[in-house]
């Protein structure tokens, strides 16, 4: 069993002792580290310790946290200063919109619980621990245990991701009956995408290491809606809307020019219209091929909601009144915090 574990996520060692008597053997400080790094090194390293040449030496030698930089680990160490990852509706997810598509390209699940840690591998334990820190955000001076707890029943399910040559690796569980989970470059802690009430959102981490391949980038250059404070209620059904107009693809010619410019900006946002499209394709996102733009004022403050449907799934935009400054946006009805990427 894993005598710690850690959040190499967070910058920093999250240390939890698993208190079962069988605390995993503590790596000795005799062992050299690779001087260079280089493969073959490390492949001796591991082979010296009974491993096969593939091995994670930085988590057999518990060389993760240890106060120095290891850049030859397996996972980001937090030595290095790994930047926090961000996930966002804003950022193209390469695996689908939504967990269907997910369970389309996995394999066979595996249900785990605290009561049988002993059979996961270090890299299982630190992707569980990344998952549930991109759900709730700090976890530091968690136990082992009291981790599990976050997920319904304590359980959480690993099931492998083939998407053409690529896997992946797949963290799924519930909290508070909305399926939620991290999607992770394959035996990584690196995550490619969060899953959100069965929603599909991109992930990024700006000073991560590069993955085994091309990042996949914002739809936008200006904005992350990642949960942000807002001043809005948190779902579309308690919003109180004034002024309402419906916009069809055939009135483009007569939107006015500040209204087009925000359903642009909200097709591009939300969907990553190109910005050279013209306005006429931003309606191939809506179901109905028409946008609903409704004014809020909420605090004294005046804002304007995009709103249509896509899949049947409410979704939309709230921008600044009379203004392409973003401020929230909603999927599935639920309302998110924006913010631009400077903040």
């Amino acid at each position: 069993m894993k005598a710690i574990l850690r959040n190499s996520l967070v910058g920093g060692a999250l240390v939890a002792q698993l208190l079962s008597g069988c605390m995993a053997e503590t790596a000795s400080s005799a062992v050299a580290k690779p001087a260079d790094g280089k493969a073959d090194a490390v492949s001796r390293l591991c082979a010296d310790a009974g491993e096969p040449a593939d091995c994670d030496i930085c988590d057999v030698r518990s060389w993760y946290g240890d106060g120095e930089c290891d850049e030859f680990c397996t996972s980001p160490d937090p030595d290095c200063g790994t930047a926090a990852p961000v996930c966002s509706y804003d950022i193209v997810s390469p695996l689908g919109d939504t967990s269907a598509d997910l369970e389309a390209l996995s394999g066979r699940a595996r249900r785990v619980t605290f009561e049988n840690i002993d059979s996961l591998t270090g890299t299982e334990i630190e992707q569980i621990i990344a998952a549930v820190t991109l759900e709730y955000t700090d976890v530091e001076g968690l136990t082992s245990e009291e981790i599990f707890a976050e997920a319904d029943a304590g359980e959480f399910f690993l099931e492998p991701v083939t998407q053409g040559a690529v896997t992946y690796d797949w963290v799924r569980f519930y909290a508070g009956d909305t399926e939620v989970g991290t999607v992770f470059e394959d035996g990584t802690t690196r995550p490619v995408a969060s899953v959100s009430d069965g929603d599909l959102r991109g992930c990024t981490a700006p000073d991560a290491p590069s993955p085994d391949g091309p990042t996949p980038a914002p739809t936008t250059e200006s904005y992350i809606c990642d949960y942000a404070p807002h001043p809005f209620a948190d779902f579309s059904y308690d919003l109180e809307p004034g002024a309402r107009a419906t916009y069809a693809r055939s009135d483009v010619a007569d939107i006015p020019e500040v209204t087009a410019e925000q359903i642009f900006a909200a097709a591009r946002h939300r969907d990553g219209v190109a910005a050279d499209a013209d306005l006429v394709a931003a309606f191939d996102i809506s179901d109905d091929d028409e946008f609903d733009v409704l004014r809020l004022e909420v605090g004294g403050a005046q804002y304007d909601w995009v709103r249509w449907w896509a899949g049947d799934t409410e979704v939309g935009i709230i921008f600044d009144a009379d203004a392409v400054s973003i401020v929230a946006e909603i999927g599935d009805q639920e309302v998110i915090g924006c913010r631009t990427t400077d903040r």
